[in-house]
């Protein structure tokens, strides 16, 4: 597990983390639990709406096919 996070306000264990990484931004892959972990703290923070556009943290979310998702377009930082 890793523990990741966004601008130091949402933090998040996340299964392990894609191999490619830029300028110290990584894609982590979350199992079902810890995207609904994810989901449950956007809610708490108030993050429910994305852009101009009305998308909603359902949109968020791409599958990797095998339980695991990864976010779309979040850029995360691994936490300390």
């Amino acid at each position: 597990m890793v523990r990741v996070h966004l601008n130091g306000e949402l933090f998040a264990e996340a299964s392990h983390l894609l191999p490619n990484t830029w300028n110290g931004w990584v894609v982590p892959v979350f199992s079902e639990a810890q995207k609904d972990a994810v989901n449950a703290e956007c809610v708490r923070l108030g993050w429910t709406e994305f852009g101009d556009d009305d998308r909603t943290l359902a949109d968020e979310w791409e599958s990797l096919g095998n339980g695991e998702w990864v976010t779309s377009g979040w850029v995360w930082e691994c936490a300390q």
